[in-house]
C-alpha cells in the first residue's frame, strides 16, 4: 500500500545505516488487472532515475487508473516519454517483474503489503510506530 511504502522510506532515511529497503514487485493481476503494467512501467521509470515519483503517482491514482495513465505520469514528471514508450512496449522489464512475483510465492509472500526484517515475514499492514518499534528492537539486537 501507499501508506506502507511512505512508512518504510522514512525508516530508511531515519536510520540510514541500519536500514536497507528493498522494493520487490508483486502484481496481483486478478485484484489489479493493470498491476503487470503498473509494475513494468516503475521499472521504466526507474531506468530514468523517477521510479519514486512514479510510485507515488500511481499509488495517489490507483482507483482511476487506465492504459494510458502511465504514459500520462510519465509526461507530467517530465520524463523522456518516448524512452519510457519504448521500454514499456518492448516488455524490457516483463521478465524482471515475473521474476520478483515467482520469488515473492517462494518466500510465502500472498498478498501485499509483506514486509520482511532480516528474513522474517510480516504480512499486511503495520502501524508506523510498531514498524518503528520492530526496526529498533531488529537493530538493537544486532
Amino acid at each position: 500500500s501507499q501508506e506502507a511504502s511512505l512508512v518504510l522510506r522514512e525508516l530508511a532515511l531515519k536510520y540510514p545505516n541500519d536500514v536497507y529497503y528493498v522494493y520487490r514487485d508483486f502484481p496481483l493481476s486478478d485484484i489489479h488487472p493493470l498491476s503487470q503494467m503498473a509494475a513494468e512501467s516503475g521499472e521504466c521509470a526507474a531506468d530514468q532515475g523517477m521510479f519514486w515519483p512514479f510510485h507515488d503517482k500511481v499509488y495517489q491514482n490507483q482507483n482511476r487508473l487506465e492504459t494510458d495513465s502511465f504514459v500520462q505520469f510519465a509526461q507530467q514528471l517530465n520524463m523522456d516519454v518516448d524512452l519510457f514508450e519504448n521500454c514499456l512496449t518492448s516488455g524490457k522489464h516483463t521478465d524482471e517483474v515475473i521474476e520478483d512475483y515467482l520469488d515473492g510465492l517462494e518466500a510465502s509472500v500472498r498478498g501485499t503489503p509483506t514486509f520482511f526484517l532480516n528474513g522474517n515475514r510480516i504480512a499486511g499492514s503495520i502501524p508506523a510506530d510498531v514498524l518503528d518499534s520492530l526496526v529498533q528492537s531488529v537493530i538493537s539486537a544486532q
